[in-house]
């Protein structure tokens, strides 16, 4: 996949916002999905999502995100539309933040064999049933702790 390049074109981008594109407006659509898809790329970055295989919702995930995020770039450069309130502008603005956030912790894993944050896992600890195990288990986490 890589981070780089739009993830959405100007008929997903009118498909969200249930306008007609034509020529004259795609330019402008255009740059807007290139302009709003690094804060993309920055959150998938942040947990090592650019270089893998997407799992098969994936791809329309982050389309919708990059049309969401270009929506709010496009408003400020005076597109024809969509034409957001003040107040939408602000909750599409907090649920893009939500979706990228979700992105750079984790709750939301793109990659294909990638759990996220949520995956249900059981853990258990290391127990020493003598001197020696005992020994190993410190050796083991100055081991992790110190590189």
């Amino acid at each position: 996949m890589g981070c780089s390049g739009r993830y959405a074109d100007a008929a997903d981008y009118a498909g969200i916002w249930g306008d007609e594109y034509s020529e004259k407006t795609e330019p402008f659509i255009l740059k807007a999905l290139e302009m709003s898809a690094p804060q993309i790329h920055a959150a998938l970055a942040a947990r090592d999502q650019c270089d893998c295989t997407l799992q098969a919702w994936a791809e329309n995930y982050l389309k919708q995100i990059n049309c969401v995020l270009a929506a709010l770039f496009v408003k400020a450069s005076g597109c024809p539309f969509p034409t957001l309130t003040a107040e939408e502008h602000a909750f599409y603005g907090q649920w893009c933040e939500n979706r990228l956030g979700e992105l750079r912790d984790g709750t939301v894993a793109v990659c294909v064999g990638d759990t996220g944050i949520n995956y249900p896992a059981i853990a258990s600890i290391e127990q020493a049933v003598t001197t020696f195990a005992a020994a190993r288990i410190v050796l083991n986490r100055i081991r992790r702790e110190n590189g």
